[in-house]
């Protein structure tokens, strides 16, 4: 079951609610008055919180607008990372927010997806009270969050009025995200109600910010984390040194044991295997020469079907390129050259005709040009001698066996 509890400081009162696997547990609301501190006060309220156990459990903050101012930042510099935006906003915080309160702290600053960068002023002097009284009543101030930025978290997508003493702004959140902080004269507060408060009725608004607050997480734009104490830094690196000790003694035994526990299973998985090693390279053979067999069986066929492809492409082209007054009266053709007889008006001429057919290569005239009357019309024959250009085979395939 997650328990979280938050906790707003508002102006003139502290509101808090525990949640219980999201449902309402528990509320808590103390007035405010100048005579008594805030530290009191919040030792007041989170002494009646419920607890489970003697460990100390998690608080998350929200401060109001009397505590914490939110701006968006016009016309900074783009850096690459944020560490360098963050420290350029904490030395120039007098020039780019209106202080109202001594000591302030400035948490990392937040780029949304649109580019804009927003940063966040704390007071300082309310953040040690909070973290006091957290530590007296046994709790742990996990993070301290702006109500503004905790608000976009619960209000997704709306423009909501946030009321605080005698201040009062307008949000606009689009996704999550804060959009747009206006500062208005007056207003009552315009806030969606989450379905865990409703049961509350007409206080559930004063509510808002701490539920928001709880249902924070380290993680959301304008949180602050505080440091953690010294004893409890002290207790977290012991138990990191004695994770280490644990983990190298570990490392230490299996360095030792793991070698033999390995040449003990290596002799066991080879001896098994032994066995079905001879049968093994006995079938190996045999399917080596098999596949050699057909590797030369499709060599034979691709090398056949190839040739076949290209003397019928070379009769085509020959076709296509002789004129119509031409005859091929015989032909010959291997596979490294060939020959044929024409009978053209002018034989010669086929020579030029022969050079756009790219399955003949060399072609020449070979023997003598006769003349001949053939039908009333005079006609040379020629022999002619060419060569068929060699390619790769592209169906050949690798008889490598594996040995």
């Amino acid at each position: 079951m997650t328990t979280r509890l938050g906790l707003e400081v508002r102006d003139r009162e502290l509101c808090a609610v525990m949640l219980r696997s999201g449902t309402l547990h528990w509320h808590g609301r103390v007035e405010l008055a100048d005579s008594v501190p805030l530290s009191e006060s919040l030792t007041q309220l989170l002494a009646t919180a419920p607890r489970r156990g003697l460990v100390r459990a998690q608080l998350r903050v929200a401060l109001g607008l009397g505590t914490a101012q939110v701006k968006r930042l016009d016309g900074l510099p783009s850096l690459r990372h944020r560490s360098q935006m963050t420290q350029m906003v904490r030395e120039n915080a007098g020039a780019l927010f209106l202080r109202t309160f001594g000591a302030a702290v400035i948490p990392e600053v937040h780029r949304t997806g649109d580019g804009q960068c927003w940063g966040a002023l704390l007071d300082r002097a309310a953040l040690e009270m909070v973290v006091v009284a957290a530590q007296h009543c046994r709790w742990r101030v996990v993070l301290v969050v702006p109500t503004i930025s905790a608000l976009a978290r619960v209000h997704v997508s709306e423009v909501l009025v946030l009321s605080d003493g005698a201040q009062h702004v307008e949000l606009t959140t689009d996704r999550g995200e804060l959009r747009a902080v206006r500062r208005v004269s007056a207003g009552a507060a315009q806030l969606t109600i989450p379905a865990p408060l409703r049961e509350l009725g007409e206080d559930a608004v004063a509510f808002v910010g701490a539920y928001a607050a709880a249902l924070s997480a380290r993680n959301d734009p304008l949180a602050w984390t505080p440091e953690a104490s010294p004893a409890r830094a002290t207790a977290i690196r012991r138990a990191k040194l004695t994770a280490w000790s644990a983990a190298l003694a570990v490392a230490c035994a299996a360095a030792v044991v793991a070698p033999t526990l390995r040449a003990a299973l290596f002799v066991r998985r080879e001896g098994a295997s032994a066995i079905h090693t001879r049968a093994t390279e006995l079938e190996v053979a045999r399917t080596d020469a098999e596949l050699l067999r057909a590797m030369q069986l499709l060599n034979a066929v691709g090398a056949f079907d190839a040739s076949r492809g290209q003397l019928t492409r070379m009769l085509a082209a020959l076709g296509q390129a002789i004129p119509e007054s031409t005859a091929i009266v015989a032909l010959r053709v291997d596979s490294i050259e060939g020959s044929f007889v024409g009978v053209s008006p002018h034989v010669a001429d086929l020579l030029a005709e022969l050079g756009s057919v790219d399955q003949m290569a060399g072609a020449r005239i070979v023997g003598s040009l006769t003349r001949e009357t053939l039908a009333g019309a005079r006609l040379e024959r020629a022999t002619f001698r060419f060569r068929r250009p060699r390619a790769a085979n592209a169906h050949s395939i690798p008889t490598t066996t594996r040995r």
